[in-house]
Formats: structure tokens, sequence, C-alpha cells
């Protein structure tokens, strides 16, 4: 049996060996493996994420707004959080589109979220509630409604342009996102720090178009009107100034002969048009323009006699026989 001594200097050994052990892996991990953990760390702990950029204007002539992005906001809950539970529901069924069974059917989640777009206005009573959080995303809108929609076109749900200016526009509308970067805590909670935002977002560029929007708007009321009128099968009304060629009103309507309904399209600027007799004006413009010799000739009975070289004719008849000149 090992004496009193024996044990003594074997518990002394192994402290020793215990500690180098411990001295040893620290060394390891704190000196020769820090900026492997130090990464790994910096993964798990450190997130990033694009800021939206705000995309630009589109303007009328005169500078009314035919479409512009507003800020939205999505509603995320923590209900850890919570300090007043009854006072965030009674704010959540007061808005829009949110009633009490939807809201109770939310709150049994464990983190409730609501991806319904908000204004400023209409979350204001939530903000300062604890355990309510707000994602901030850009929305589409379009201030005077239905004006000019199938000329502007617009975004999908995913923010990509379809139609119109929006698509055709794109690349300069669009704007260029930001990028910042933030830290969570053991608890999984978003820890805000400084100088955060790596890359500030750069806005689009606003477009200022030539359509003057109160002549849009009475092309339009005028047009519906007289297709309703007539029972027209569609429509096109395109305004110019004679002076510039600038656009200043353009509307289109088709009726589905599915459905009846009376539905605005681009039919004016992306149909082909067989522009028939109307050309005709052209050519009486060249004729003034060039000094051609415009002395009245015989036409009766639709006939034209033309001379010929070595005393001959030739006789030009119209299709569309009239008597007459």
């Amino acid at each position: 049996m090992a004496t009193p001594a024996a044990r003594l200097v074997a518990v002394q050994a192994l402290l020793v060996l215990g500690g180098a052990v411990v001295l040893g892996r620290s060394f390891q991990l704190q000196v020769l493996q820090h900026s492997r953990w130090e990464a790994r760390a910096r993964a798990i702990r450190m997130e990033s994420d694009t800021i939206d950029a705000r995309r630009g204007t589109i303007f009328d002539r005169n500078g009314v707004p035919l479409a512009e992005s507003q800020e939205a906001y999505r509603i995320t809950l923590a209900k850890n959080e919570f300090t007043d539970s009854a006072e965030v529901v009674r704010q959540l069924v007061r808005l829009p589109g949110f009633g009490a069974e939807r809201v109770a059917k939310a709150m049994a989640k464990r983190y409730p979220s609501f991806y319904d777009e908000l204004s400023a206005e209409e979350i204001a009573p939530l903000v300062g509630l604890k355990g309510v959080h707000f994602d901030v995303a850009r929305r589409r809108v379009y201030p005077l409604e239905q004006l000019a929609r199938p000329l502007l076109g617009r975004l999908d749900d995913k923010g990509r342009a379809s139609g119109g200016v929006e698509r055709m526009l794109d690349t300069l509308l669009t704007g260029t996102p930001g990028l910042a970067t933030y830290l969570r805590d053991a608890k999984n909670n978003v820890v805000k720090i400084p100088n955060s935002i790596i890359r500030s977002p750069v806005a689009g560029n606003d477009v200022y178009l030539t359509i003057d929007n109160a002549l849009q708007g009475i092309v339009e009321g005028e047009l519906r009107r007289a297709v309703a009128e007539y029972q027209a099968k569609g429509g096109d009304v395109v305004v110019l100034d004679v002076r510039s060629g600038e656009l200043l009103a353009s509307a289109s309507l088709r009726t589905d002969t599915a459905t009846g309904r009376v539905i605005p399209n681009l039919g004016a600027l992306v149909e082909a048009n067989e522009p028939g007799s109307t050309a005709k004006l052209f050519t009486a413009a060249a004729v003034l323009r060039e000094r051609a010799d415009t002395t009245p000739v015989s036409g009766e009975g639709g006939i034209w006699r033309i001379a010929l070289p070595g005393g001959k004719s030739r006789a030009i008849e119209d299709v569309h026989r009239e008597s007459g000149m």
C-alpha cells in the first residue's frame, strides 16, 4: 500500500500533467489555431445583409410623380420579449387585414411573422412595444392609380420590372443595393455594431417622361367613352407635340371577345398599323416641298392620260371611278 507521501506525489504529478495539458491546449487554440477559430466565430456570430436601394421615381413632364417607391414595414414578434402581450394583440387586430382569428393563429407560433406591407402611419401604435420588430421593405406605388398603367408597366412580387417604362428603363431606375453587417449573441438576438454599413445603397435615377398627366387622363376617359358609345372592338389615341414629336398622351383599349371586358393595353405603340390613305398626306407634302407642277389635269370619269415620248399617251384608270374631276 502506497504511503501518504507517495499519494501526494502522484496527485501533484497529475495536477501538473493536467495543468500542462490545459496550458498546451490553450496555446494551441489561442496561438497556433487563432485565425481558424476566429474565422469560425465570425461566421457563426457575424452575418451580412443587403440594404435595399430606392428605385427611381417616374415623373410626367410637369414633375407629377406617376410611379414612386415608398418604405413599407413587415412585422415580426418575439414573444419572449413581451411585457404587455395583450396590448400587442390589441394593436395588431386594429391593422387593416388583421383580424382577431388571424392574429390568434399567428400568436400560437414561436416567432409570429406577418408579411403584409404596412405604412409608417399604420405601424405607429406598435412602435416602442417590447417584442415587436419591423423589417423595412420598399413597395412601388402609383399615385394616380390606373392612369397610364400599361405605359408605365409594373413590378412583380419579386420586384422585377414587367412591361412599359418600368422594364424599358429598368437599368436606369434600379439602384445599387448596400451591404451591412451585424452580430448575434448567444441567444441569437441581433446586436447592432458601430460602422455596420460596409457599402451604402445608391438610389436609382429619376426619369421624366414627356407625358402630360392631365392630357393623359382626358384621352383615356374620352377613348373609353367612345368605345362604349360605338360598341367598338377597341380604339387607339396618340397625342404628339407637332413641333418636337414628343409623346404627350397615349391610350389603347381592346374588347375581350370572351368576357366582353374592355382592357387597356399598348396597342397604339406595339401593334403594326396600316396607314392606308393617310399616307397620301405625306405624298402631297413632298410634292409641295419639291415645288413640283401641281397644275390640275383632266381626270373625267376616273381616267387620266399621261403623255409619253413620240406623241403617245397612256391611260391610268382609277379603281374607284367617279364622275367629274
